[in-house]
Protein backbone atom coordinates (compact mmCIF):
# COMPACT_ATOMS: atom_id res chain seq x y z
CA UNK A 1 0.00 0.00 0.00
CA UNK A 2 2.81 2.41 0.85
CA UNK A 3 4.63 1.62 -2.39
CA UNK A 4 1.47 2.46 -4.38
CA UNK A 5 1.15 5.77 -2.56
CA UNK A 6 4.83 6.52 -3.17
CA UNK A 7 4.43 5.66 -6.86
CA UNK A 8 1.42 7.95 -7.20
CA UNK A 9 3.27 10.75 -5.42
CA UNK A 10 6.27 10.40 -7.73
CA UNK A 11 3.94 10.30 -10.74
CA UNK A 12 2.24 13.54 -9.60
CA UNK A 13 5.61 15.24 -9.12
CA UNK A 14 6.73 14.00 -12.54
CA UNK A 15 3.58 15.38 -14.20
CA UNK A 16 4.11 18.73 -12.51
CA UNK A 17 7.69 18.88 -13.82
CA UNK A 18 6.50 18.02 -17.32
CA UNK A 19 3.98 20.87 -17.16
CA UNK A 20 6.68 23.31 -16.02
CA UNK A 21 8.94 22.16 -18.86
CA UNK A 22 6.11 22.47 -21.37
CA UNK A 23 5.36 26.03 -20.25
CA UNK A 24 9.05 26.88 -20.61
CA UNK A 25 9.13 25.37 -24.10
CA UNK A 26 5.98 27.29 -25.13
CA UNK A 27 7.38 30.57 -23.83
CA UNK A 28 10.70 29.91 -25.54
CA UNK A 29 8.96 29.15 -28.83
CA UNK A 30 7.15 32.48 -28.61
CA UNK A 31 10.46 34.28 -28.06
CA UNK A 32 11.89 32.65 -31.19
CA UNK A 33 9.39 34.52 -33.35
CA UNK A 34 11.08 36.98 -35.69
CA UNK A 35 14.67 36.62 -34.50
CA UNK A 36 17.01 33.69 -34.73
CA UNK A 37 20.57 34.97 -35.03
CA UNK A 38 21.21 36.24 -31.49
CA UNK A 39 19.65 33.19 -29.77
CA UNK A 40 21.59 30.96 -32.16
CA UNK A 41 24.86 32.59 -31.12
CA UNK A 42 23.90 32.26 -27.44
CA UNK A 43 23.09 28.60 -28.02
CA UNK A 44 26.39 27.90 -29.77
CA UNK A 45 28.30 29.65 -26.99
CA UNK A 46 26.38 27.77 -24.28
CA UNK A 47 26.99 24.41 -25.99
CA UNK A 48 30.71 25.08 -26.33
CA UNK A 49 31.03 26.24 -22.72
CA UNK A 50 29.05 23.25 -21.47
CA UNK A 51 31.07 20.69 -23.40
CA UNK A 52 34.45 22.24 -22.55
CA UNK A 53 33.57 22.65 -18.86
CA UNK A 54 32.29 19.07 -18.66
CA UNK A 55 35.41 17.73 -20.38
CA UNK A 56 37.73 19.66 -18.08
CA UNK A 57 35.82 18.62 -14.97
CA UNK A 58 35.58 14.97 -16.00
CA UNK A 59 39.32 14.85 -16.72
CA UNK A 60 40.05 15.61 -13.06
CA UNK A 61 39.47 12.73 -10.68
CA UNK A 62 37.97 14.81 -7.88
CA UNK A 63 35.44 16.85 -9.87
CA UNK A 64 34.34 14.15 -12.33
CA UNK A 65 30.86 13.93 -10.81
CA UNK A 66 30.41 17.68 -11.20
CA UNK A 67 31.44 17.34 -14.85
CA UNK A 68 28.79 14.68 -15.38
CA UNK A 69 26.25 17.02 -13.76
CA UNK A 70 27.27 19.85 -16.12
CA UNK A 71 26.92 17.48 -19.06
CA UNK A 72 23.47 16.43 -17.83
CA UNK A 73 22.37 20.06 -17.54
CA UNK A 74 23.59 20.62 -21.09
CA UNK A 75 21.56 17.66 -22.32
CA UNK A 76 18.45 18.98 -20.57
CA UNK A 77 19.01 22.39 -22.19
CA UNK A 78 19.43 20.69 -25.57
CA UNK A 79 16.20 18.73 -25.20
CA UNK A 80 14.26 21.82 -24.11
CA UNK A 81 15.80 23.81 -26.97
CA UNK A 82 14.91 21.15 -29.49
CA UNK A 83 11.38 21.09 -28.11
CA UNK A 84 11.09 24.87 -28.41
CA UNK A 85 12.37 24.81 -31.98
CA UNK A 86 10.08 21.93 -32.93
CA UNK A 87 7.09 23.70 -31.37
CA UNK A 88 7.83 26.94 -33.21
CA UNK A 89 8.41 25.17 -36.52
CA UNK A 90 5.32 22.99 -36.08
CA UNK A 91 3.16 26.01 -35.31
CA UNK A 92 4.39 27.64 -38.52
CA UNK A 93 3.70 24.49 -40.55
CA UNK A 94 0.21 24.00 -39.18
CA UNK A 95 -0.54 27.72 -39.44
CA UNK A 96 0.36 27.63 -43.13
CA UNK A 97 -1.77 24.54 -43.69
CA UNK A 98 -4.92 25.60 -41.88
CA UNK A 99 -6.30 28.71 -40.27
CA UNK A 100 -7.81 27.16 -37.14
CA UNK A 101 -6.09 27.28 -33.78
CA UNK A 102 -4.33 24.05 -32.85
CA UNK A 103 -2.95 22.61 -29.64
CA UNK A 104 0.60 22.32 -28.48
CA UNK A 105 0.99 18.59 -29.05
CA UNK A 106 0.08 18.52 -32.78
CA UNK A 107 2.41 21.44 -33.43
CA UNK A 108 5.18 19.71 -31.49
CA UNK A 109 4.67 16.49 -33.45
CA UNK A 110 4.70 18.17 -36.85
CA UNK A 111 7.73 20.29 -35.95
CA UNK A 112 9.67 17.27 -34.71
CA UNK A 113 8.81 15.38 -37.89
CA UNK A 114 9.95 18.35 -39.98
CA UNK A 115 13.25 18.52 -38.08
CA UNK A 116 13.73 14.79 -38.54
CA UNK A 117 13.11 15.02 -42.27
CA UNK A 118 15.44 18.01 -42.47
CA UNK A 119 18.17 16.00 -40.75
CA UNK A 120 17.84 13.35 -43.46
CA UNK A 121 18.81 15.79 -46.21
CA UNK A 122 22.28 15.03 -47.51
CA UNK A 123 25.16 17.37 -46.63
CA UNK A 124 23.18 20.29 -45.20
CA UNK A 125 20.38 18.66 -43.23
CA UNK A 126 22.31 17.93 -40.07
CA UNK A 127 23.84 21.42 -40.16
CA UNK A 128 20.39 23.03 -40.36
CA UNK A 129 19.17 20.92 -37.45
CA UNK A 130 22.23 21.84 -35.37
CA UNK A 131 21.64 25.53 -36.07
CA UNK A 132 17.97 25.11 -35.14
CA UNK A 133 19.05 23.34 -31.95
CA UNK A 134 21.45 26.18 -31.13
CA UNK A 135 18.67 28.73 -31.64
CA UNK A 136 16.41 26.68 -29.38
CA UNK A 137 19.04 26.49 -26.64
CA UNK A 138 19.51 30.25 -26.91
CA UNK A 139 15.82 31.06 -26.51
CA UNK A 140 15.51 28.64 -23.59
CA UNK A 141 18.41 30.41 -21.88
CA UNK A 142 16.77 33.78 -22.59
CA UNK A 143 13.47 32.52 -21.24
CA UNK A 144 15.18 31.31 -18.09
CA UNK A 145 17.00 34.63 -17.70
CA UNK A 146 13.90 36.76 -18.24
CA UNK A 147 11.30 35.48 -15.83
CA UNK A 148 7.72 36.61 -15.95
CA UNK A 149 5.16 36.74 -13.18
CA UNK A 150 3.38 33.60 -14.44
CA UNK A 151 5.90 31.18 -12.95
CA UNK A 152 8.31 29.28 -15.10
Amino acid sequence: MISVLASLTLFAVFLQRIEIGLRLVERSAQRLEGRCLVPMLWGIAAAIVCVVAAALLISTKILALLGVLVLGIGLVLASLGLGATALWLGAKIVEAGQSTEIGTLPALKSGAAALLLTALLPYVGWLLVLLALAAGIGVVLESLAVRRGDGL
